[in-house]
Protein backbone atom coordinates (compact mmCIF):
# COMPACT_ATOMS: atom_id res chain seq x y z
CA UNK A 1 0.00 0.00 0.00
CA UNK A 2 1.54 3.29 -1.13
CA UNK A 3 0.44 5.72 1.61
CA UNK A 4 1.54 9.35 1.66
CA UNK A 5 0.36 12.82 2.75
CA UNK A 6 -2.23 14.50 0.53
CA UNK A 7 -0.59 16.99 -1.87
CA UNK A 8 -3.25 19.45 -3.09
CA UNK A 9 -1.37 20.37 -6.26
CA UNK A 10 -0.87 16.76 -7.27
CA UNK A 11 -3.92 15.02 -5.79
CA UNK A 12 -6.83 17.50 -5.97
CA UNK A 13 -8.24 16.34 -9.36
CA UNK A 14 -8.04 12.63 -8.48
CA UNK A 15 -9.52 13.06 -4.99
CA UNK A 16 -12.31 15.30 -6.31
CA UNK A 17 -13.11 12.55 -8.83
CA UNK A 18 -13.25 10.03 -5.97
CA UNK A 19 -15.57 12.33 -3.99
CA UNK A 20 -17.83 12.69 -7.03
CA UNK A 21 -17.91 8.89 -7.43
CA UNK A 22 -18.91 8.60 -3.75
CA UNK A 23 -21.57 11.31 -4.09
CA UNK A 24 -19.88 13.65 -1.60
CA UNK A 25 -19.60 16.50 -4.11
CA UNK A 26 -21.50 16.96 -7.33
CA UNK A 27 -20.20 20.09 -9.03
CA UNK A 28 -17.36 22.58 -9.17
CA UNK A 29 -19.18 25.02 -6.87
CA UNK A 30 -18.39 22.69 -3.95
CA UNK A 31 -14.63 22.64 -4.57
CA UNK A 32 -13.82 25.59 -2.24
CA UNK A 33 -15.47 23.78 0.70
CA UNK A 34 -13.55 20.62 -0.28
CA UNK A 35 -10.25 22.53 -0.19
CA UNK A 36 -11.13 24.14 3.15
CA UNK A 37 -11.94 20.81 4.79
CA UNK A 38 -8.78 19.12 3.58
CA UNK A 39 -6.51 22.03 4.54
CA UNK A 40 -7.98 22.20 8.06
CA UNK A 41 -6.89 18.71 9.07
CA UNK A 42 -4.47 15.94 8.20
CA UNK A 43 -5.16 14.21 4.90
CA UNK A 44 -3.56 10.98 3.72
CA UNK A 45 -3.93 9.19 0.39
CA UNK A 46 -3.17 5.80 -1.14
CA UNK A 47 -2.06 5.70 -4.76
CA UNK A 48 -3.20 3.14 -7.28
CA UNK A 49 -1.97 3.25 -10.87
CA UNK A 50 -0.11 6.49 -10.21
CA UNK A 51 -2.89 8.59 -8.70
CA UNK A 52 -4.71 9.00 -5.39
CA UNK A 53 -7.55 6.47 -5.11
CA UNK A 54 -8.27 6.55 -1.35
CA UNK A 55 -8.32 9.51 1.05
CA UNK A 56 -8.60 9.63 4.85
CA UNK A 57 -8.79 12.92 6.77
CA UNK A 58 -8.56 13.52 10.50
CA UNK A 59 -9.11 16.65 12.58
CA UNK A 60 -7.92 17.33 16.12
CA UNK A 61 -9.98 18.43 19.08
CA UNK A 62 -11.06 17.43 22.57
CA UNK A 63 -13.70 15.04 23.87
CA UNK A 64 -15.23 15.37 27.32
CA UNK A 65 -14.74 12.26 29.45
CA UNK A 66 -16.79 12.67 32.62
CA UNK A 67 -15.44 16.08 33.73
CA UNK A 68 -12.14 16.18 31.84
CA UNK A 69 -11.15 16.97 28.25
CA UNK A 70 -9.06 14.36 26.44
CA UNK A 71 -7.14 14.93 23.19
CA UNK A 72 -9.39 13.74 20.38
CA UNK A 73 -8.96 12.82 16.72
CA UNK A 74 -11.99 12.82 14.44
CA UNK A 75 -11.82 10.62 11.35
CA UNK A 76 -13.84 13.03 9.24
CA UNK A 77 -13.62 11.47 5.78
CA UNK A 78 -12.83 8.06 4.33
CA UNK A 79 -13.39 7.81 0.58
CA UNK A 80 -12.24 5.28 -1.98
CA UNK A 81 -12.81 5.47 -5.72
CA UNK A 82 -14.31 2.64 -7.71
CA UNK A 83 -10.90 1.36 -8.81
CA UNK A 84 -9.71 1.00 -5.21
CA UNK A 85 -12.74 -0.64 -3.65
CA UNK A 86 -12.67 -4.16 -2.21
CA UNK A 87 -8.89 -3.93 -1.76
CA UNK A 88 -8.93 -3.21 2.00
CA UNK A 89 -7.09 0.08 1.54
CA UNK A 90 -9.73 2.25 3.24
CA UNK A 91 -9.59 0.22 6.44
CA UNK A 92 -5.79 0.00 6.47
CA UNK A 93 -5.33 3.71 5.75
CA UNK A 94 -7.89 4.61 8.43
CA UNK A 95 -6.14 2.36 10.97
CA UNK A 96 -2.80 3.99 10.14
CA UNK A 97 -4.31 7.48 10.45
CA UNK A 98 -5.75 6.62 13.89
CA UNK A 99 -2.38 5.16 14.97
CA UNK A 100 -0.49 8.24 13.73
CA UNK A 101 -2.83 10.59 15.59
CA UNK A 102 -2.49 8.46 18.74
CA UNK A 103 1.30 8.68 18.42
CA UNK A 104 0.87 12.47 18.22
CA UNK A 105 -1.12 12.56 21.47
CA UNK A 106 -4.75 11.76 20.64
CA UNK A 107 -6.16 9.67 23.50
CA UNK A 108 -9.51 9.05 21.78
CA UNK A 109 -10.50 8.62 18.16
CA UNK A 110 -13.98 8.81 16.68
CA UNK A 111 -15.46 8.25 13.27
CA UNK A 112 -17.95 10.52 11.57
CA UNK A 113 -20.89 8.92 9.75
CA UNK A 114 -19.93 5.85 7.74
CA UNK A 115 -21.61 2.58 6.90
CA UNK A 116 -22.12 0.27 9.89
CA UNK A 117 -19.80 -2.45 8.62
CA UNK A 118 -16.91 0.01 8.51
CA UNK A 119 -17.40 0.81 12.21
CA UNK A 120 -17.47 -2.87 13.06
CA UNK A 121 -14.31 -3.73 11.09
CA UNK A 122 -12.31 -1.06 12.89
CA UNK A 123 -13.69 -1.75 16.36
CA UNK A 124 -15.67 1.47 16.78
CA UNK A 125 -19.02 1.43 18.52
CA UNK A 126 -21.99 3.22 17.06
CA UNK A 127 -24.77 5.24 18.56
CA UNK A 128 -28.33 5.74 17.44
CA UNK A 129 -28.82 6.15 13.71
CA UNK A 130 -30.81 9.36 13.97
CA UNK A 131 -30.54 12.46 16.09
CA UNK A 132 -33.14 15.12 15.48
CA UNK A 133 -32.82 18.53 17.05
CA UNK A 134 -35.16 21.36 16.21
CA UNK A 135 -35.01 24.86 17.60
CA UNK A 136 -37.47 27.64 16.94
CA UNK A 137 -36.31 31.01 18.31
CA UNK A 138 -39.98 31.81 18.89
CA UNK A 139 -40.01 29.18 21.65
CA UNK A 140 -37.58 31.17 23.80
CA UNK A 141 -39.00 32.75 26.93
CA UNK A 142 -37.65 36.20 27.56
CA UNK A 143 -37.31 37.79 30.98
CA UNK A 144 -39.86 40.44 31.90
CA UNK A 145 -39.03 43.78 30.33
CA UNK A 146 -37.01 42.31 27.43
CA UNK A 147 -38.51 42.98 24.02
CA UNK A 148 -38.34 40.26 21.39
CA UNK A 149 -36.65 41.09 18.10
CA UNK A 150 -36.57 39.27 14.80
CA UNK A 151 -33.75 36.71 14.58
CA UNK A 152 -30.91 37.27 12.12
CA UNK A 153 -29.82 34.61 9.64
CA UNK A 154 -26.21 33.56 10.05
CA UNK A 155 -23.73 33.50 7.17
CA UNK A 156 -20.19 32.29 6.59
CA UNK A 157 -18.99 35.66 7.91
CA UNK A 158 -20.35 34.61 11.31
CA UNK A 159 -18.20 31.46 11.26
CA UNK A 160 -15.51 32.61 13.73
CA UNK A 161 -18.14 33.71 16.27
CA UNK A 162 -20.09 30.45 15.83
CA UNK A 163 -16.90 28.44 16.39
CA UNK A 164 -15.98 30.47 19.48
CA UNK A 165 -19.48 30.00 20.92
CA UNK A 166 -19.45 26.31 20.09
CA UNK A 167 -16.19 25.89 22.03
CA UNK A 168 -17.54 27.57 25.20
CA UNK A 169 -20.91 25.78 25.24
CA UNK A 170 -21.76 23.49 28.13
CA UNK A 171 -20.64 19.98 27.21
CA UNK A 172 -21.52 16.77 28.94
CA UNK A 173 -19.77 13.42 28.77
CA UNK A 174 -18.87 12.65 25.14
CA UNK A 175 -19.20 16.25 23.93
CA UNK A 176 -16.57 17.17 21.34
CA UNK A 177 -14.85 20.40 20.41
CA UNK A 178 -12.83 20.59 17.23
CA UNK A 179 -9.71 22.76 17.16
CA UNK A 180 -9.98 24.30 13.72
CA UNK A 181 -12.76 26.83 13.06
CA UNK A 182 -13.02 25.51 9.50
CA UNK A 183 -14.44 22.23 10.86
CA UNK A 184 -17.29 24.08 12.59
Amino acid sequence: MNERPYDPDRDRPAVQRVWKECGWISDDAQHPAFDTMLSAGTARVVDMHGEAECLVTTHGGQVRYLHDDLPFSLVSAVTTGRVGRKQGIAGRLTARAVAADAANGAAVSGLGMFEQGFYDQLGFGSGPYEHLLLFDPGDLRLPAGVTARAPRRLTAADGPAMHANRRIRRRGHGGCNMDDPEVT
